[in-house]
C-alpha cells in the first residue's frame, strides 16, 4: 500500500508528464488521456474521490472520443470513473457506466475474462447499496466463480469478493451462507496482507457480525 510521499511523489511525476505530453500531442491524445487515468487512480487509491473526479472523467472522454464508446480501452476508462462515482456515493450515475462497461468486455474478451469479474464484483457493489440484493448476489458468485478460476482460491483479489458476498449475505439473514466465506476471506487476506490492513480489517468485522448477528 502506498505511503502519503508516494502518493505525492506519483502525483507529481505523472503531473509533470502530462504537461509534457500535452505540449507535444495536444490534450486530446490517448497520451493524455492514459495520463489522466493514472492521476485518477492515485488520487482514488488515496481516497481524494472528489480531486479524482475530473481526471478521471478526462480520461474518459478523451478514449470515447479518439477510440469510440465501444472499444474496451474505452470501457477500462469509463469504468475507472465509475469507481471514483462509488467513492462519492453517486451510485446511479455508477451503474449504468458498469452495465455498459460489462457488455463492452464480454463482447471483446469473453466471459470469463478478469475485466469482466471486476466489473461484475463493482457492480454487484451498485446494486447491493441500491437494495437489490438478489441481482448483487448473482453477480458476485459469478465475479467469485471468474476470479477462482483465473487466480486461484487464494488469491487476495478472491477474498474481497468472497468478503463482499458474505457481507451481502449477513445483511439478508443468510448468515450461516456468510460465515464460511468470510472465514475463508479473512484467512486468505492474514496471509498476504500486513496486520492493519484496511481491507483485513472490514473482513474480520463482517466475520464478527456474521457469527454474532
Amino acid at each position: 500500500m502506498l505511503d502519503c510521499g508516494r502518493f505525492d511523489d506519483g502525483l507529481r511525476l505523472y503531473t509533470e508528464a502530462l504537461a509534457s505530453v500535452v505540449a507535444v500531442h495536444g490534450e486530446e491524445s490517448l497520451a493524455s488521456a492514459t495520463i489522466c487515468h493514472n492521476i485518477g487512480g492515485i488520487l482514488h487509491a488515496r481516497g481524494d474521490f472528489a480531486a479524482a473526479e475530473k481526471p478521471a472523467r478526462k480520461a474518459w472522454e478523451i478514449s470515447r472520443q479518439v477510440l469510440g464508446e465501444g472499444d474496451p480501452q474505452t470501457m477500462l476508462d469509463a469504468a475507472a470513473y465509475a469507481g471514483v462515482l462509488d467513492g462519492l456515493e453517486r451510485y446511479e450515475e455508477s451503474e449504468p457506466i458498469y452495465r455498459r462497461a460489462l457488455a463492452v468486455f464480454e463482447r471483446a474478451y469473453g466471459p470469463e475474462h478478469y475485466e469482466v469479474a471486476a466489473t461484475l464484483h463493482n457492480l454487484a457493489a451498485v446494486l447491493a447499496a441500491h437494495g437489490h440484493c438478489q441481482e448483487a448476489e448473482e453477480h458476485y458468485r459469478r465475479a467469485l466463480a471468474i476470479k477462482e478460476k483465473l487466480l486461484g482460491a487464494g488469491s487476495p483479489d478472491v477474498a474481497l469478493t468472497r468478503n463482499n458476498l458474505g457481507r451481502l449475505l449477513t445483511d439478508v439473514g443468510r448468515n450461516g451462507e456468510a460465515v464460511p466465506l468470510l472465514e475463508a476471506a479473512v484467512m486468505i487476506l492474514e496471509k498476504r496482507l500486513p496486520p492493519g490492513h484496511p481491507h483485513l480489517s472490514t473482513a474480520r468485522e463482517n466475520l464478527r457480525n456474521a457469527i454474532r448477528s
